[in-house]
């Protein structure tokens, strides 16, 4: 399943839900269980990283990609800013990595250059 979120639902889950309860929601939206998340959220609070506050949950890990490049590797991410999200990393790596709804490819961004733009 690979359905797109409209900014305006974003912005109704953010209004009405926790951070943590709309990953999950976006983890079964993508076809996942509910345990699949407690299991990955578990995963990264024992061998990764967690942020999770009322205007943002976050799991990330520090990975290599195929390339060597050292990069965060974003597994979930909600909350209202991109600012919000890098600044939750606890310090610079090369790239930053995520899969962007569903998309079995990762996206790779230069660190500096994803800093530059969430901080205009």
């Amino acid at each position: 399943m690979n359905e797109t979120v409209t900014k305006a639902e974003r912005e109704n889950a953010l209004l009405s839900m926790r951070p943590i309860d709309i990953a999950c929601a976006l983890y079964q939206r993508g076809g996942m269980t509910e345990e699949q998340f407690t299991a990955d959220l578990a995963d990264h609070l024992r061998c990764a990283f967690v942020v999770s506050n009322p205007g943002c949950f976050m799991m990330f890990r520090a990975v290599i990609l195929d390339d060597g490049r050292h990069a965060w590797f974003i597994n979930s991410a909600v909350g209202r800013s991109l600012r919000e999200f890098v600044s939750q990393l606890p310090f610079k790596l090369e790239c930053i990595a995520f899969h962007r709804r569903g998309n079995a490819t990762p996206k790779v961004y230069d660190f500096d250059k994803l800093i530059r733009k969430a901080m205009r």
